[in-house]
């Protein structure tokens, strides 16, 4: 009697143990996705820029000096007396060993269309990576207007696939991407993309988001958060 105990206190301590593990596993899965620290893509592709921001930009960086700027995308404008437009760029400082990072940059074009840099800020873009933030209407008077290019920028194969396979789960909204500005390997990939993205709820109103895409090592791909970004943030 005795060791039929035993027997039937040892199976029950093996089957704890392993679904302790089980969950253990999938628990590391779940975090995998969030932990680790993520590396900058630099992006050797540009959005469609209206030719008028794109004059804007080079009239304006006539007269800066210190650091050499590429266009990625123009983000959104904003009119005052005069407009505002900012774009996402690369920009590396004009020294030696200078590391290339992504730079939101403010342009002011006045109505003698005379165009001056307003500022220069870092993107971080790891402040949205697996962060789920609302969609907020910003195309107010005095606030940013997104316009969404006829077509975004063609994706690396791979990353392309997964974004295919990630945007099929979702629903309410259609992304045009920018371009992927980091990446992230965990127990499996993230990939940080920027898009525009258009609220299927929010009429003809649009904004720029951060999407976190994730495939797992069996190849399964999903979107793990999507970050609505507040323009008017990017320049504080």
């Amino acid at each position: 009697m005795n060791k039929k105990v035993l027997f039937s206190v040892l199976v029950l301590m093996i089957c704890v143990a392993l679904v302790g593990c089980g969950k253990k596993k999938e628990d590391n899965k779940k975090q995998g996705k969030k932990t680790g620290g993520w590396d900058i893509v630099l992006t050797d592709k540009q959005a469609e820029i209206p030719q008028e921001a794109k004059d804007a930009f080079n009239r304006a960086l006539e007269q800066y000096d210190g650091m050499d700027f590429e266009l990625v995308a123009l983000l959104g404008k904003q009119v005052v007396a005069g407009t505002n437009y900012m774009f996402l760029c690369k920009g590396k400082p004009v020294v030696p060993d200078a590391k290339e990072t992504y730079k939101i940059v403010v342009i002011y074009n006045n109505l003698e269309n005379k165009a001056n840099v307003s500022s220069v800020t870092d993107f971080d873009y790891t402040k949205y990576v697996n962060e789920d933030i609302s969609y907020k209407n910003e195309n107010v008077v005095g606030g940013w207007y997104v316009e969404i290019p006829s077509k975004g920028v063609v994706l690396d194969d791979k990353v392309q696939t997964i974004y295919d396979n990630a945007l099929e789960k979702l629903v309410g909204a259609t992304y045009t991407p920018i371009a992927v500005v980091g990446k992230q390997v965990v127990s499996g990939t993230n990939y940080a993309l920027l898009a525009y993205g258009k609220m299927a709820t929010a009429d003809e109103n649009s904004g720029i988001y951060l999407l976190t895409l994730y495939e797992d090592l069996n190849g399964t791909d999903e979107v793990v958060s999507v970050a609505y970004i507040d323009l008017g943030n990017l320049t504080k």
